[in-house]
């Protein structure tokens, strides 16, 4: 598919902004490569986050170079090879990579034992290499260390994820797009748990609504969890037969462009929740809400996970399921059994996606306060393991979590997923 003229925009933008913090490096960022699943089956393909983020080109063994001092944006690609065109497809070539991908130089990476010398050669070279590499790959990379004056990893990977984590509008018009269709199908997901049994029905029910809508890439393997499933947090097995009685979560989302959804949202099997799930499920919303409240450019993603998990904490003390007092189960850390993971994280090309290179909720030493233009997640969860003898059964088996996605504004935000239903008597009347 040729990438749309605001996308190619976008990208150069990307390039040219990641160009202004270098003054002579040569960048060199790695497209990424097919993987054997079994036999001559490979894994379907998704280009590396990074390399899209500066090139929309979607075919494997890619290679991006930018040379700082000239300001000249090199592509390497497949060659054009007639036989394997009749297997998988047609190639662009490198005639495609310059006139569509507006490369200023264009090889193919048969190439790369001439080529990379000439452009590395006495050079600094900063480069991004995954932790599994091809063979094309770690020839690139022989290269890279025989040529260059000196060669690097980290540093071109934060200045890169530093950009990455402020959305442009591009980025934010295809996560609006990936928000708008997952809610959707969550939405139909509530109305047709009834008409159907099992986990994976759903499963399907979700990935079809979706690829209805031109959006069949899922941003991660859909969690559908029924009854104590849900106390999994990513229980991705989807083959369970569900009663009447039960919850079930959907944690899924698609994307659009390669830009991710991720909602959670929980609903009744068949019409009504039942007490303890309603008790539970309206003590993590009114958590979310609270924690919504609180957004802004001058508190933290570590603040709000701290306030989520007191917050969560007060509610099962006052439920009765924490049986201490709030301020002992704070300070023996005793509502971490039923609250494991943050409130949080960033979204975007990558479901879990970058963070700057000060942020860390799990660090009290990094507190980067939220900037405009980032997105993240807003997800409290509690859980109440069904092995658990130190709460009453009908408790046991309980998991709730209500993920809405947060575009960061300067002075409020955007709740990309806000038509996704999630008060109790909104999705209980789509049951009924």
């Amino acid at each position: 598919m040729i990438p749309s003229s605001a996308h190619l925009r976008a990208c150069a933008q990307n390039r040219q902004n990641l160009l202004e913090l270098y003054e002579d490096e040569v960048l060199v960022i790695p497209g990424n490569f097919l993987r054997q699943k079994n036999s001559d089956v490979h894994y379907d393909f998704r280009q590396d986050s990074d390399f899209l983020y500066l090139c929309p080109y979607l075919e494997p063994d890619s290679l991006i170079i930018l040379d700082a001092a000239d300001k000249l944006f090199t592509l390497f690609v497949p060659p054009k090879d007639p036989l394997k065109e009749l297997w998988d497809g047609p190639r662009y070539g490198t005639e495609g990579a310059k006139e569509i991908f507006q490369a200023d130089e264009a090889y193919s990476h048969k190439e790369f034992s001439k080529v990379i010398p000439k452009l590395t050669r006495n050079r600094k070279v900063q480069a991004l290499f995954p932790n599994f590499l091809s063979p094309l790959l770690d020839e690139l990379k022989i290269l890279i260390e025989t040529y260059s004056e000196s060669y690097s990893t980290n540093k071109l990977k934060t200045k890169l994820h530093d950009l990455r984590i402020i959305k442009n509008e591009f980025d934010l018009d295809c996560m609006r797009q990936s928000a708008k269709v997952s809610s959707q199908a969550h939405k139909h997901l509530m109305q047709m748990a009834p008409k159907y049994t099992n986990e994976s029905q759903l499963e399907a029910e979700f990935r079809y609504f979706c690829a209805m809508k031109n959006q069949a890439d899922m941003a991660y393997p859909p969690i559908v969890a029924s009854g104590a499933n849900a106390t999994c947090l990513h229980y991705i097995v989807n083959n369970r037969e569900y009663q009447d009685d039960e919850c079930i979560l959907i944690d899924a989302g698609s994307s659009y462009q390669s830009y991710a959804a991720d909602i959670t949202r929980v609903f009744p099997a068949k019409g009504k929740f039942s007490p303890e799930a309603k008790g539970l499920y309206e003590a993590t919303l009114r958590v979310q809400k609270k924690v919504l409240s609180r957004i802004n450019t001058k508190i933290s993603l570590f603040d709000l996970n701290v306030l989520a998990q007191e917050l969560c904490c007060q509610e099962l003390c006052d439920l009765g399921i924490i049986k201490e007092s709030f301020d002992e189960a704070i300070e023996k850390q005793i509502f971490r059994k039923y609250v494991p993971h943050g409130v949080g994280h960033h979204l975007g090309l990558d479901v879990h996606d970058v963070s700057d290179s000060s942020f860390s909720y799990r660090n009290t030493g990094k507190k980067s306060s939220l900037r405009d233009g980032m997105v993240i997640t807003i997800e409290p969860g509690i859980y109440i393991p069904k092995d658990d003898q130190s709460v009453d059964d009908r408790w046991r088996g309980i998991g709730i979590r209500i993920e809405d996605n947060i575009h960061i504004k300067d002075r409020d935000y955007e709740n990309l997923t806000l038509s996704c239903p999630k008060e109790l008597n909104e999705i209980e009347g789509l049951q009924s």
